[in-house]
């Protein structure tokens, strides 16, 4: 949709401007207590500008008629421990497959790009990253994901991450303090990939948006 566009490129600006997750080198966050308060400033910075256009931006997902009484999303406290680096594998030969959304009548044709393995808790894990195709230079690889805070703190139809990208990358940074809902969190109008069930993570995400939903 054009509109939900606009507001994607004025959050884009507000991404780029921080701390757009990456790939290409090792950029796990230390503990340099001066490191770690810039990083929180700056999510904290981040996170209030988005609040910001979702209140007062005309093409915001918040339906119009709810924006006076929104206080704001609801976010996990930022935790350097969720900031962690991944070891990209690029699949020879990517196959495409059909992802379901939440309207029945939107399938989406995607690419099943590769695959990013990281550890959290000291678990081992695997997210598969889809990407649009054909595909660019220069382009974001899709991370959608469920894990188990989700339905309850967090959105119950999963969360998404999108990773900047530059083929020939091995190394990858997953900021899952970004971790963000789809507009369809917000507003039944949108029509938002569903997570597939390779990519359900067997461990509690306590980081990025929550669901604005009480439970």
């Amino acid at each position: 949709m054009n509109s939900r566009k606009s507001l994607l490129f004025v959050l884009a600006l507000l991404f780029v401007f921080t701390f757009l997750p990456a790939c290409g080198g090792n950029e796990q966050k230390n503990n340099n207590n001066n490191e770690q308060d810039v990083y929180f400033k700056e999510m904290e910075q981040y996170r209030a500008e988005k609040d910001s256009a979702f209140k007062y931006d005309a093409h915001s997902p918040i339906p119009e008629e709810e924006r006076n009484d929104f206080k704001g999303l609801k976010y996990f406290v930022p935790d350097t421990s969720y900031y962690v680096t991944a070891k990209f594998t690029k699949y020879k030969n990517p196959d495409t497959l059909k992802i379901t959304t939440t309207k029945p009548d939107d399938i989406r044709t995607m690419q099943r790009y590769g695959e990013f393995r990281f550890s959290i808790d000291g678990k081992e894990l695997a997210l598969q990253g889809y990407v649009n195709v054909p595909l660019k230079k220069y382009f974001y690889v899709f991370l959608p994901f469920t894990d188990l805070t989700t339905g309850e703190e967090t959105y119950e139809a999963g969360r998404y991450l999108d990773i900047e990208f530059t083929p020939g990358d091995t190394v990858c940074v997953l900021d899952f303090n970004l971790a963000y809902n789809p507009y369809c969190a917000y507003n039944k109008r949108y029509s938002c990939p569903l997570v597939p069930m390779e990519n359900n993570l067997n461990v509690k995400i306590l980081a990025g948006e929550k669901t604005l939903k009480s439970h």
